[in-house]
């Protein structure tokens, strides 16, 4: 993917963590970071036109159904959850350069499945968590394009770290 695309991402990302609390930012979010996770599976898109509309086109409609289903925020917290799990489990495959092949589907599928019922149950903490996550996991993918040596224990360190910043910095102005 090109330097334009990654600092896009890193901007997204670091947007996200700040501000993920907004239900349409952290549905971009989460948008986006599918869309990164889906490219593995579709190799042929990632130095395309294709990856590009992959990753913002799903940014741009997670953003949209946010935005559309403010009145259902809690059914949408849920389905945004599950999808935010599985990414995030993908991502952190991809992060550790594990592959798991088409098991990735099952383990990423456990993973929002724990992540949308934790989403119901401690719904303003996973919106924050959730935005942390995706927050650094968008920043990290985004630093990892453009720094390959990141891939591996040293990224998912700064990403965990990048995580807890974002984290408290929202849940201090959620007071």
């Amino acid at each position: 993917m090109s330097t334009g695309i990654a600092v896009a991402v890193i901007v997204l990302g670091v947007v996200v963590l700040l501000f993920g609390r907004r239900l349409a930012l952290l549905a971009a979010g989460v948008g986006a970071l599918l869309g990164l996770g889906l490219l593995q599976f579709l190799p042929g898109l990632q130095d395309g036109i294709g990856g590009i509309l992959l990753v913002f086109g799903l940014a741009i409609l997670g953003g949209v159904l946010g935005v559309v289903a403010k009145a259902l925020t809690h059914l949408v917290i849920i389905i945004v959850g599950f999808i935010a799990g599985g990414a995030l489990v993908l991502a952190g495959l991809d992060a550790l350069a594990i592959d798991l092949g088409l098991w990735a589907f099952v383990v990423a599928s456990l993973g929002g499945l724990i992540a949308a019922v934790l989403a119901n149950r401690f719904f303003d903490w996973a919106v924050i968590v959730l935005a942390g996550l995706v927050g650094a996991a968008l920043t990290m993918r985004g630093l990892q394009l453009l720094w390959p040596s990141l891939v591996g224990w040293i990224g998912l360190i700064i990403g965990i770290a990048l995580a807890v910043l974002g984290i408290v910095y929202q849940s201090r102005r959620k007071r």
